[in-house]
Order: C-alpha cells, then sequence, then structure tokens
C-alpha cells in the first residue's frame, strides 16, 4: 500500500482526509491511524430508508466531486470511490475516510510524469458495486476511474440500488465477471432510465475519458448544478431525505 507523504497528508490543503495519527509497518502489514468519523455517508443513506432527494443526491455528488478535484490536483487518486469510504461532516464538507489504496498518479519526483498504463492480474479494494470497468477488468487507474465510480454512486443515492446489486454469487471471480459483463453491455440510456437527462451527460463523459486525459471537472459540476437549480427537481421524483 502507498501511503501519502506525512508532510502532504497532514498540510491544510487536505481538509477532506481526516488527521494522520501513525503509519508504519508491524508484522508484515502495512498500518495506519486516523482520526474517527462517527458515521459514513453509506450509514447516513442508510439511516434514511436509502431514499435521498434528488437535490440531496446531487449536492452530495457535487460536494464529493470538489473533494475529488482537489485530491486529483495534488496528483492524487483514490481508487475506492463508494459511499462507505465517504462522510458527509458537520461543516457540509465531504470527506475521505478509508485511505488503503490510495495512489500517486504523477511522479512528482520525476518531471510530474503521468503513470504508464498497465495490466494487474486482479482489480484494487473489494467493492465490485462501485468500482469502474477499468478495475474490473484488472487495468491500471487513473483520475477517469474515480469519476466513473462517482457517477455510479450518483445513480444509486437517487435510486437506492444499481442494476449489479443483490447478485447472489459466492465465487468472487466469478461475480466480479458476471458484474463486469453487466457494466460494459448495458446502455447508458437503461442505466438513467426515468432521471434526468444531465445524469446520462454525466456518465457519457466519464465513460469516454482516456488514460491520461485531465478531466473536465467544470462540465461536470455544471452538469449537476444545473439539475440542483431545476426548481421542480423535487417534485417529479417520490425521494425524500426529510422522513
Amino acid at each position: 500500500m502507498e501511503l501519502l507523504l506525512k508532510q502532504d497528508y497532514n498540510n491544510n490543503k487536505f481538509n477532506i482526509i481526516p488527521k494522520l495519527i501513525k503509519y508504519g509497518f508491524e508484522y508484515e502489514y502495512n498500518f495506519i491511524i486516523t482520526s474517527a468519523h462517527k458515521i459514513s455517508l453509506e450509514q447516513l443513506f442508510i439511516s434514511h430508508s436509502r431514499s435521498f432527494s434528488m437535490k440531496k443526491a446531487c449536492e452530495i455528488i457535487l460536494k464529493t466531486l470538489i473533494s475529488l478535484e482537489l485530491l486529483h490536483n495534488n496528483n492524487i487518486i483514490h481508487r475506492d470511490i463508494n459511499p462507505k469510504v465517504l462522510s458527509l461532516e458537520s461543516d457540509g464538507k465531504i470527506k475521505f475516510i478509508h485511505l488503503g489504496f490510495w495512489k500517486y498518479f504523477r511522479n512528482f519526483r520525476k518531471n510530474n510524469k503521468h503513470i504508464e498504463f498497465n495490466i494487474y492480474k486482479k482489480m484494487i479494494g473489494k467493492n465490485i458495486i462501485f468500482g469502474s470497468v477499468n478495475n474490473l477488468i484488472g487495468f491500471e487507474l487513473s483520475r477517469r476511474d474515480d469519476l466513473q465510480s462517482l457517477s455510479y454512486m450518483l445513480i444509486y443515492l437517487i435510486k437506492g440500488e444499481l442494476p449489479w446489486d443483490n447478485i447472489n454469487i459466492k465465487n468472487s471471480q466469478e461475480k466480479i465477471k458476471v458484474i463486469l459483463d453487466m457494466k460494459k453491455n448495458i446502455k447508458n440510456e437503461k442505466l438513467t432510465l426515468g432521471l434526468p437527462n444531465e445524469i446520462k451527460l454525466f456518465i457519457d463523459y466519464t465513460s469516454k475519458l482516456k488514460f491520461e486525459e485531465e478531466p473536465n471537472y467544470n462540465y461536470l459540476k455544471k452538469l449537476i448544478m444545473d439539475m440542483i437549480n431545476q426548481k421542480d427537481s423535487e417534485k417529479n421524483y417520490y425521494f425524500n431525505l426529510e422522513k
């Protein structure tokens, strides 16, 4: 596991991550100890009957996108974006509470060169539901994969589920194969059926990014802001946060 440098980690620019207490290597394992958070986004979602309003879901995704952009601007990719590793803090910011798979995608010691494309033998992490197509295949990950995971999370927070949820297969490799086939073959029109067109545009864009391409964060933020600003968005859906 590649850890962030301590001087970077506790720098004020990283106010989207928990405070680093200690890290090291013991008994053949890397370990990291950080400040605790009361509740994850997934726990908050469940506590509201897996039913956020359209506006609330978009606000969360927008805040997560802003935090991701800050992370990426500091040459770091998360590689495990899902509601269990995020926390909605009292100050309104989205913070990352799981650090195990972070990686520098640029070598800042060697002219900020982007990491090279490579093929792994297995996916990074264990979150198949929100993992990008490239991750499930076993490709080297980059900024595009964080954003594709975020696009899945957007649909999840609105609908309460994704088409490949609850696949009852015990063998993990077989389960990865089945879900990968579903993600590769499902049309974005079907994946976003009944949702605003901005969500389809969001997914279209994130799924077509190239390995080293710098994402247009402003374009993605505008898509989300357009949905938040739609006056009648709350009236057209039955996702109510106030229960």
